[in-house]
């Protein structure tokens, strides 16, 4: 005991140092593994409709998808004419959050990130019928649902009948708009109870 006291300087230097290293550990151990898994849980969840994609539009072979990282696979998606190539750029930014969050303990989604998310253009009416419901100061929540919003639009573009989905939807909002304006009457009541 005498020699780890005089190679510390004292006992007390001993203590203070291993409660250093201790409190440095525990530190480092008490990161904030919700939010961590939140994060990895939206991002796998990306990756699975990416996968799905790039397997039935791309026709990459699954054995092939396992070989290639999320970055990979997202610059596949970049360097091909597809319906999701103007997203990329955004998808590309939900790996290097999860890439940053997987490489620091102390790194976490950031305002920075959620503003970015809320800045895509085709995300922006999307959030904002779903902010109303959501914790808009927490930016995980916004990173969770700009990647809800990432798989959807991947769905969508899976599905053989979006293309009518769109255009049923579009003259819908153009019948609405016409009889918010007065071009076309309402509908009356024994027209809404047929559709």
């Amino acid at each position: 005991m005498a020699e780890l006291a005089s190679a510390y300087g004292g006992i007390e230097k001993f203590h203070a140092e291993q409660k250093e290293i201790s409190d440095e550990a525990e530190k480092a151990w008490s990161s904030d593994v919700v939010s961590i898994g939140r994060v990895l849980r939206s991002h796998l969840y990306v990756e699975y409709y990416l996968n799905r994609y790039l397997e039935t539009k791309l026709n990459i072979k699954r054995d092939q998808l396992k070989e290639l990282t999320f970055h990979q696979k997202n610059q596949k998606l970049k360097k091909r004419k597809n319906e999701l190539k103007a997203l990329a750029v955004s998808i590309g930014r939900i790996n290097q959050v999860r890439n940053r969050m997987s490489h620091n303990l102390n790194s976490m989604v950031n305002n920075e990130d959620a503003e970015y998310f809320k800045s895509v253009d085709q995300f922006k009416p999307y959030y904002f019928v779903l902010k109303a419901s959501i914790d808009e100061s927490d930016p995980v929540r916004i990173y969770e649902a700009y990647c809800q919003f990432i798989a959807q639009k991947i769905m969508e573009a899976l599905n053989p009948k979006q293309n009518f989905i769109n255009n049923v939807m579009k003259a819908i909002s153009r019948d609405v708009v016409d009889v918010y304006r007065g071009r076309l009457p309402p509908l009356s009541e024994t027209e809404t109870e047929t559709c």
